[in-house]
């Protein structure tokens, strides 16, 4: 039995593997996303591949809303590549909330279910909230996940 505890131990963690080619969290001052707070992430992709990029938040109890509307925008060196007004669901009609986790809450939203073909480069990502409030109360953290479309993402669309 002392030996099973420890195989146990070892073989939950080789589970938890990451398969995120690049992940970044911006953290919110004061726990509030203003209208002015952009998001912006400098990414390296190092091999051509279909992707699946994913927006992620964090966010508290005191989240108001049951959505997030967001503006997302990819960007290589040179031109925007990509540039979309996104509606991500955060709580059922209910009032449950969507994301994992107990006090602190994480929504990943799928951008593109079917993936996005990303050459290798470099590029710039950037989230801005949409919604009509000017600050959003309750938002500690906002990210990006870049993973291969293969790899089983966990984001929702």
């Amino acid at each position: 039995m002392k030996i099973l505890i420890p195989i146990i131990f070892i073989c939950a963690m080789l589970s938890c593997t990451d398969d995120a080619v690049f992940k970044d969290y911006k953290n919110m001052y004061n726990e509030e996303w203003c209208i002015n707070d952009t998001a912006k992430f400098n990414a390296v992709i190092d091999t051509n591949n279909i992707y699946n990029v994913n927006i992620a938040i964090r966010h508290t109890t005191d989240y108001e809303m049951a959505n997030m509307w967001c503006f997302f925008t990819m960007s290589d060196s040179t031109s925007v590549i990509r540039k979309d007004t996104v509606n991500i669901p955060i709580a059922e009609p209910d009032g449950r909330w969507l994301g994992k986790g107990y006090s602190l809450k994480t929504v990943v939203h799928s951008l593109y279910p079917n993936g996005l073909n990303i050459e290798k480069g470099s590029y710039i990502f950037t989230i801005e909230q949409g919604m009509r409030t000017r600050c959003l109360k309750g938002v500690k953290d906002v990210g990006i996940v870049v993973e291969t479309l293969n790899s089983g993402s966990s984001g929702k669309k």
